[in-house]
């Protein structure tokens, strides 16, 4: 198996778990880990989907699985995906910029993030994740 399909085949099992759609039924908590271990492992390849999902199971937290939110932990990952077309991970980018206690933003910055936000998902995502914190 080559990378290509080494890295979509880790994508393709994080999102199955993450959206609670694998085979085995198995409790949440393992559901959600298995989430984010697939996640964390396609992200490093450089997949973006993975890199979103990976990013909102840290911002949002997992606590069946001891997934605690970790913002911190979250925003690079945000930050990838945003940076390859995902308008929510955008947002949510901006948003954390906007609301960190020590964040020293320029204004344009922090608009070039929402404005990529309001931009239309290329064909083919699939938005499934809200922002909650």
């Amino acid at each position: 198996m080559d990378r290509q399909n080494h890295r979509d085949a880790l994508g393709r099992l994080a999102e199955l778990y993450n959206r609670n759609l694998s085979l085995t039924a198995g409790p949440k908590a393992s559901q959600d880990l298995l989430a984010h271990q697939y996640a964390r492992l396609a992200a490093e390849t450089g997949l973006a989907s993975a890199q979103r999902d990976l990013g909102f199971i840290l911002l949002n937290g997992r606590p069946e699985a001891n997934i605690q939110p970790d913002p911190q932990k979250a925003m690079p990952w945000l930050f990838y995906a945003s940076q390859q077309g995902y308008p929510d991970a955008a947002f949510a980018v901006g948003f954390l910029m906007s609301t960190a206690p020590t964040a020293d933003i320029h204004s344009k910055q922090l608009r070039e993030v929402f404005d990529q936000a309001t931009q239309q998902p290329p064909e083919g995502l699939g938005l499934g994740y809200t922002l909650c914190l």
